[in-house]
């Protein structure tokens, strides 16, 4: 029988519930025997010299934890250690086998970005025998890795709206499905320049990828600005200032604005 490489298992509770009765001394041989039992993977002969020798005390000492094992064709056996061998080499194999099956899957994987071509071709006499070429390449259909694109995407964003990472990198991951990375990119380049940006009021990216708008016609938006401060009502992109200067400054170019239009009612 095979040795057992795993660790033992100690279950206190019925450990002490069958052995309140021993020595000290009679503790100590009858662990030592155990596992010497579980090294060996089952079944050990029943050699009183061994028994000597594994237990460290006589064979006489010995008599009451000799109790616990079966003397069967000149072998002890334990049944309680037998079944508990039998679990763990059974647990021991599912676990190997869920690493080899882990392992095939990552190589699988791995291989399907891989394309080999092999080229065969007849060489001229005098060697009539073909030779085989085999050449590697790599899939090159996609020029950026889709978290590239993102990561570019995330760049150009206005910065004062660049919120919740996350969320954004997830419908960024659904819109690619309906529209290329350059068109998503080159939509949010013209984006950037109307007024509803430059104004502050970009909404957040995710909300901004959710919605699709880089299939608007941003060029017509660029020169329409809303007036005063009923966008800021009307809208639903409401600016989040970061923190009190970002009011201030808000507030001073609404004030300016809404001057800006008293003016000019007021000159017509």
């Amino acid at each position: 029988m095979s040795k057992t490489k795993v660790w033992m298992p100690i279950y206190i509770g019925d450990y002490l519930a069958d052995t309140m009765h021993l020595t000290a001394e009679e503790h100590g041989a009858y662990f030592l025997l155990i596992m010497h039992y579980w090294r060996e993977g089952g079944a050990i002969p029943f050699c009183k010299k061994t028994v000597k020798n594994v237990c460290k005390v006589s064979v006489k000492k010995c008599e009451n934890i000799l109790t616990f094992f079966e003397e069967k064709d000149g072998k002890l056996y334990h049944n309680r250690i037998d079944k508990e061998i039998g679990l763990a080499k059974e647990n021991q194999q599912k676990q190997q086998d869920r690493t080899k099956a882990a392992t095939e899957a990552r190589k699988a994987k791995a291989s399907t970005n891989v394309n080999v071509t092999t080229n065969v071709t007849k060489t001229p006499s005098p060697s009539p025998s073909p030779t085989t070429e085999v050449v590697i390449k790599k899939d090159t259909n996609v020029s950026k890795k889709p978290d590239e694109n993102f990561e570019e995407f995330w760049k150009k964003y206005p910065a004062s709206r660049r919120k919740v990472k996350p969320d954004a990198l997830a419908k960024w991951k659904d819109a690619i499905k309906r529209s290329p990375p350059d068109e998503i990119i080159s939509g949010l380049s013209a984006y950037s320049m109307t007024r509803e940006c430059l104004d502050g009021y970009a909404p957040y990216p995710a909300k901004w990828l959710k919605n699709e708008r880089w299939l608007e016609d941003h060029a017509a938006d660029q020169n329409n600005k809303p007036k005063g401060s009923n966008y800021a009502k009307n809208s639903q992109h409401t600016p989040r200032p970061a923190n009190k200067s970002d009011i201030a400054a808000e507030a001073s170019a609404r004030a300016l604005a809404d001057w800006e239009a008293h003016l000019a009612a007021q000159s017509v």
